[in-house]
């Protein structure tokens, strides 16, 4: 905005450009990012060890909260 004051340009025309040009290159970078993440990598062992101990972590604390209420 101030850019287009020192300009002296529209600033509702800048604003309605902004606009038509953001709407579309954030609609293609979603499809573009949702491409480029669609492969799934390994982890390496310790992070599966992390997310395996986490996993039944949780399985006990929802077995504790359902036997209390």
């Amino acid at each position: 905005m101030a850019a287009a004051g020192l300009l002296g340009s529209d600033i509702g025309w800048l604003t309605i450009i902004g606009i038509a040009i953001c709407i579309p290159v954030g609609i293609i970078g979603y499809f573009v990012a949702k491409y480029l993440n669609r492969k799934t990598y390994p982890l390496s062992i310790e992070v599966l060890e992390q997310l395996q101990l986490r996993r039944r972590s949780r399985q006990r604390q929802t077995r504790h909260r359902s036997a209390i209420a």
